[in-house]
């Protein structure tokens, strides 16, 4: 039987508030509070309480850390398997090209040229109207949309 001072148990003395607050969850064992009395803990040392939640919780990073991994893996695997598809598709289209069924490279180039061209005319126009206070604003508000995709995107990856 160990009298331990009521300050090495835990700073409160509910053992409910304990278990909320100082994030004991299921740490908090029935054992432990049985030895829960007037401040003082009888049959075992805190400690090993201690210890089991240390453990408890190198547990569950290892856990979550398998599961990022596992995560990743499947990313990986479906990307390469994206990857066989596309390549599968592009041979496909390529045969086709190749019975003139479908446009080549250079008409693809022009048309996307051209639409690029009307693109550049329309932001022209719309540019037109506007101040250069207005501009600056802009400008600004797109970088900060950019920063914040570059973020998540990074956030995802990990």
């Amino acid at each position: 039987m160990t009298n331990l001072p009521f300050s090495l148990c835990f700073p409160m003395r509910d053992p409910m508030f304990v278990r909320e607050e100082e994030g004991w969850g299921d740490f908090f064992t029935q054992d432990l509070q049985r030895c829960w009395n007037g401040g003082r803990v009888r049959e075992t040392p805190i400690f090993i309480f201690v210890q089991l939640a240390k453990k408890r919780k190198e547990r569950d990073r290892e856990r979550r850390t398998e599961g990022r991994k596992r995560k990743r893996r499947d990313r990986q695997t479906e990307r390469r398997r994206e990857g066989e598809e596309e390549e599968r598709r592009r041979k496909k289209r390529k045969g086709r090209k190749e019975k003139g069924k479908e446009g080549g490279k250079e008409d693809k180039k022009k048309e996307k040229e051209g639409e690029k061209e009307k693109g550049r005319e329309v932001r022209k126009e719309r540019k037109k109207g506007k101040d250069r206070q207005t501009e600056k604003k802009e400008g600004k508000e797109r970088r900060k949309r950019k920063k914040r995709k570059r973020k998540k995107r990074k956030k995802r990856k990990g």
